[in-house]
């Protein structure tokens, strides 16, 4: 499913006035049309099961039945969306080119659509308390949160959660608040988020994002043998573009200069 096409998987038109143009190759919308219809099903098949819930109880109100249509909605959209971008991988000729961004295209809609139902079968049920809680984190990015309830409940989900939390006076005796005349005053024990989304070149935030997954399992472990692992924000930033190109690295050097 996550792949970046090469040469080899576009098939050049033959009987086109125009050089240039082609398809992806069959063996490779085979593979992504089998992954748009397997989550395709999962979605309709919850759809039902709402639906079928919704009929036999009368305990849903108006705020439920409203948040549902705007689920279905949203949830039938991104399958049109997708189910037509795949459809146009496989009939319209592009140019190479344009055959990557429509498959990046298809990628993301796909992600989406699978987000969503993960969350609505999986998550939610957890979060609610309608499900046992999880038992390990699931392997994705995780959210960041300063709520605690919002913390908790993505806990018990088995999403991997960021609980920020602001200095202020009712925590100053609670030791895991850093204050200004502690050593690691404004050092973070794992990257600052900020460092990602406050970044304007999205090729570098792309190389920042690859650092980070491929380190984190490690970077956690170590967090939990050691007394402390915080370091600067410019140490984290030194840190994560070890995944940077030295085209890159040197285009943003000579960008500040």
């Amino acid at each position: 499913m996550w792949f970046n096409p090469t040469m080899s998987d576009f098939v050049p038109c033959c009987n086109s006035l125009v050089e240039g143009i082609g398809l992806l190759a069959p063996s490779r919308y085979e593979a992504l049309n089998n992954c748009r219809c397997k989550v395709s099903d999962r979605v309709r098949a919850y759809m039902k099961v709402i639906d079928s819930e919704q009929s036999k109880t009368l305990v849903w109100n108006s705020l439920q039945i409203i948040i549902q249509n705007l689920l279905y909605t949203m949830l039938q959209n991104l399958l049109h969306i997708m189910y037509h971008s795949c459809i146009c991988i496989s009939f319209l000729h592009t140019t190479f080119l344009e055959m990557t961004f429509g498959i990046t295209e298809f990628q993301r809609y796909f992600l989406e659509v699978l987000g969503l139902i993960d969350f609505l079968k999986i998550y939610e049920p957890r979060m609610q308390g309608c499900a046992p809680r999880a038992m390990s984190a699931a392997d994705c990015l995780g959210a960041f949160t300063n709520n605690p309830q919002f913390a908790q409940q993505l806990f018990n989900a088995g999403l991997l959660v960021y609980f920020i939390r602001q200095l202020d006076p009712f925590y100053a005796d609670d030791p895991v608040i850093q204050t200004k005349t502690s050593p690691h005053f404004e050092h973070y024990a794992l990257p600052d988020p900020a460092l990602f989304v406050m970044l304007g070149d999205d090729k570098k935030k792309l190389a920042y994002l690859l650092t980070w997954l491929r380190t984190r399992p490690a970077l956690l472990y170590y967090l939990q043998k050691q007394d402390s692992t915080a370091l600067s924000n410019q140490a984290w930033r030194d840190f994560l573009e070890m995944g940077c190109s030295d085209k890159l690295k040197n285009d943003s050097a000579a960008a500040m200069r």
